[in-house]
Order: structure tokens, then C-alpha cells, then sequence
């Protein structure tokens, strides 16, 4: 042996006796990811993905593009625009004024403004009218600003319930962090306050309602969803869901506040409105959106087809008439509203059937824009806690990997690209449309091993409390213990 070699020899063991034997053994087992508590590693796969989707944000930021980061700014300072409320007032200000014949024919069909929503939506402005209040569009998008925050706080507390089994307080309390991050960098959370919709409060309510739903009082979480179909139509077969799982509380819920909403609008409107809105969804079905950001079956069909420019928005028209697009949209929302009402409906309706049906009317839709996807946080956090709750099963890596992906078709803001702008490689600028699918395979996939709610004992409010509270609670009482001699 060469003397360089003696002493390389000597030098690496009188190193390994310096770092002591711990430090061999951890060496000759070296560093697994396999080895990883599960929670640790549904813990890193949400920084993973947060890091990722707030990197290429900066990038898009550092040049001009729309990103995460740029619409998490606009939130802080509270920039948005007035994406619902600009139509919503024209229709109120026609009615306001006495004219003779149908809302949606003045207002959509003759000033081409995209007024699209129940006539129901404007009691917003009729009641404060009523009682000599003005409604502004600051103390609409300031809701929508706090309901940004309501709706992180739900998730937050909705991954404190989900993680009660965890044995590690720190990934738990990490957990509820990382769900509250996620919702406040989440593009169709930040996007529907940005642009002014009253798409924030619905996804705020939405996500309230899966919390109720989930600590078992469904007859205010179909109250509150319920509520969603002021601006929401298709909500209503909610009703219809309810009713096939038997979910009594829920529909009892949900059809109160349908009632006291429909009467209401009834006698401040009148039937011919209602009817004509009708007309206007019939219309909306037939053409959709050619629009890039139309995450929907109608608006992926419209630009395979070259059906008009997918890069411009058109605030005062909608796509072309084609009749192949107009098929595939209906048989889309054939199968996916069958699939909502249909799924599982023998078995015990867990908070995924909720979620599930929530996606599929979603995706059902003609029109979807990313703002539609608003609800997908929770989605997302039962879906990682669930990979917990299955530790040791096969495809767990499979299906972290899809998740993995999804989060990021979801939340990473798709620049517009002429290059892509019709024929097959259109499907690029649907990435939203494509990681919602992945999270309704997955929700279903997984659906058996999804956390079940309490069945009985404290109140609703007192589990939320103690869902959100007991991670630093126990993690205290950790410490004490082991001060304790």
C-alpha cells in the first residue's frame, strides 16, 4: 500500500471517530425517502408543490406575464376589477328603470352585455335599495376580499379535523399552515377576487359548507350551498343529489333557502324574466367560449375547431354556432351530470361525494372559468392527508404523482401562446380543465379511504374550534409531559 493511501486511511478514520458512531450508522443507512413518517413526506409533497407553483410565478412576474404571484399582490393592495358586478348593475339599472319587456333580452341579447346570471343575483342590490343603502363596488370586492381569507381559514380548519389521527404534532400544525398557504396562492381563488366576481363569495360559501357538511350539519351546509345558486344554476341539482342519498337535512336546507330566494326574486321580477333567463342559458349552451380561459369540454372543442380567436376576449359576444360543439357540450353535461347524481349512491355519502358532485357540475358547465374552480383547495388537502391515511398501499407513489401534477395544472397561471391558439395543440391552454380531471379521479379512486366526519358528541362549532386548536394544544402538552420528572 501506498503511503498517500496510509494516511488517507488514518485521516477518514480518525474523522469517522470525531463525528461518533451515530454518524457511521446514519452513513451506512443513508437517507430514505421510503424511511419517512407518511405525514412527513404529504408535509414535503405540499412544500414541494407551493415552492414550485411560487417559483414559476416569479418568473412570470419578473416578466409581465400574469402569475400567482402577481394576483397574490393584487389581493394584498386589493386591485380587482368588476368582472360580475359591471353586468349585474346594467341588468339592475334596466330593471330600476321600468322598462317594458325581459331583462335578458334588453340587457344580453341587445346591448350585448354578458349579464348571465339568475335574476335572483341582483337582490344583492335590491335589498340594500330598498332600505336606502347604496351598494359600491368597494364593499362588493371588500366581501370578496374577506372571503378569500374565510375560505383559507375553512381549509385550514377543515386539514386540522382531517389530521386528528396524526401522531406528530408538527407535521399537523404544518399541515394547517400549508392548507391555509395553499388556498391564498391558489389561481382560481386569487383570480375571482381579481377580477371582481362574486365567484369569491361562492367558493367562500361552498367551502363552508363541506366544513358543515363534514362535522355533520348538513342542513346548514345545504343552506349555504343552497345559497351558491343565487349565481350558480346548476347548484340546484344539489337538491336532486341530496334527495337520491337520502341526505334529508341537506336537502331540507338547501330547499328553504331556494324557496325564500325564488319567492323573493318571483315577486321583485316577475315570471317573464324568469323565463327568459331560459332563453339566455339555451343561448350560452349553444355558443360558449372560444376564450383560453373557458377550462371547460365547450371551450377545449371550440379551439380544436379554430371556432374563433382563443386569445381575445370579447366582452359583447360569444363563440361562433357549431354544431359539433354544441354536441359534444351536451353529451359532456349528460355524462357528468349522471355521474354526479349516480356515483356511489347506495354507500354512506362522505364529504368526497360532496366535492365530487361539486366538480362534476363544474366541468358539466358550457362555460367554466378558472374563478368556477374555486373550491378545489379542499379538494386537494383530503387528497394528500388521504395518501396519509394510506400508508403502506400500493400506487400511493402513483397517485401522489398525479396529485403532485394537478396542484400544478391548477395553480400555475397558463400564458396565452398564438402557437396554441387552435388545432391539437389547443389542449395546452386547457391545463386547468385537465388537472380538475385528475382530482375527480382521484377523489374517486381514493374515495373509501377519505377521513369521515364525527358522528356525535361535542357541537359543530365546538369540533371546528377544537380542530384548529389542537395541534398547539396537544404540542404543548407534549412539552409539559416531558418536563414533567
Amino acid at each position: 500500500m501506498r503511503t498517500g493511501d496510509i494516511d488517507r486511511e488514518q485521516a477518514g478514520g480518525a474523522a469517522e471517530a470525531w463525528r461518533g458512531p451515530e454518524a457511521g450508522a446514519r452513513r451506512q443507512r443513508g437517507f430514505s425517502i421510503r424511511a419517512m413518517p407518511p405525514a412527513l413526506k404529504a408535509v414535503a409533497l405540499a412544500c414541494l408543490a407551493l415552492s414550485t407553483t411560487m417559483a414559476v410565478g416569479a418568473v412570470q412576474w419578473w416578466h409581465g406575464d400574469e402569475s400567482i404571484v402577481r394576483f397574490l399582490h393584487w389581493w394584498l393592495v386589493s386591485v380587482q376589477g368588476d368582472d360580475s358586478w359591471m353586468p349585474m348593475r346594467a341588468a339592475y339599472a334596466w330593471h330600476a328603470a321600468g322598462h317594458s319587456g325581459t331583462m335578458y333580452r334588453h340587457v344580453l341579447f341587445d346591448q350585448h352585455i354578458k349579464f348571465q346570471y339568475p335574476p335572483a343575483s341582483l337582490l344583492i342590490f335590491v335589498i340594500p335599495a330598498a332600505l336606502h343603502l347604496t351598494v359600491s363596488n368597494g364593499l362588493l370586492n371588500l366581501i370578496g376580499w374577506f372571503s378569500v381569507l374565510a375560505e383559507a381559514a375553512a381549509t385550514a380548519v377543515l386539514t386540522a379535523l382531517w389530521t386528528r389521527e396524526w401522531q406528530q404534532p408538527r407535521a399537523r400544525m404544518a399541515a394547517v399552515i400549508l392548507a391555509f398557504a395553499m388556498t391564498l396562492i391558489f389561481y382560481p381563488v386569487l383570480w375571482g377576487y381579481t377580477d371582481g366576481q362574486i365567484q369569491a363569495w361562492l367558493s367562500a360559501w361552498f367551502m363552508f359548507a363541506a366544513l358543515s357538511f363534514f362535522v355533520g350539519r348538513k342542513g346548514f351546509a345545504g343552506a349555504l350551498v343552497g345559497a351558491t345558486c343565487i349565481a350558480k344554476p346548476q347548484f340546484i341539482l344539489f337538491l336532486v343529489w341530496a334527495l337520491l342519498r337520502r341526505e334529508r337535512s341537506f336537502a331540507a336546507g338547501m330547499a328553504m333557502v331556494l324557496a325564500v330566494t325564488f319567492a323573493a326574486s318571483l315577486y321583485v321580477f316577475g315570471w317573464n324574466d324568469h323565463v327568459g333567463y331560459l332563453s339566455a342559458l339555451s343561448y350560452i349552451s349553444q355558443h360558449g367560449e372560444t376564450f383560453i380561459r373557458n377550462y371547460s369540454v365547450n371551450g377545449l372543442m371550440n379551439r380544436l375547431l379554430h371556432n374563433g380567436d382563443s386569445l381575445l376576449f370579447t366582452l359583447h359576444s360569444y363563440a361562433p354556432y357549431n354544431p359539433i360543439v354544441f354536441g359534444a357540450t351536451i353529451l359532456n353535461s349528460i355524462a357528468f351530470i349522471a355521474f354526479c347524481l349516480l356515483y356511489r349512491l347506495q354507500d354512506e355519502t362522505r364529504l368526497a361525494d360532496l366535492l365530487i358532485a361539486g366538480l362534476c357540475l363544474t366541468v358539466a358547465s358550457p362555460v367554466a372559468w378558472e374563478h368556477h374552480y374555486g373550491f378545489l383547495p379542499a379538494a386537494f388537502a383530503l387528497l394528500a392527508i388521504t395518501l396519509v391515511r394510506r400508508s403502506g398501499a400500493p400506487w400511493n407513489g402513483t397517485f401522489a404523482a398525479v396529485l403532485f401534477a394537478a396542484f400544478l395544472a391548477c395553480d400555475i397561471v397558463m400564458p396565452p401562446v398564438a402557437a396554441w391558439a387552435g388545432g391539437p395543440a389547443s389542449i395546452l391552454e386547457s391545463t386547468l380543465l385537465f388537472g380538475a380531471l385528475g382530482v375527480l379521479f382521484l377523489l374517486c379512486r381514493l374515495r373509501a379511504d377519505t377521513p369521515v366526519g364525527p358522528r356525535a358528541g361535542a357541537s359543530g362549532l365546538t369540533l371546528i374550534l377544537l380542530g384548529a386548536l389542537w395541534p398547539r394544544l396537544e404540542s404543548a402538552a407534549s412539552r409539559a409531559t416531558e418536563k414533567t420528572p
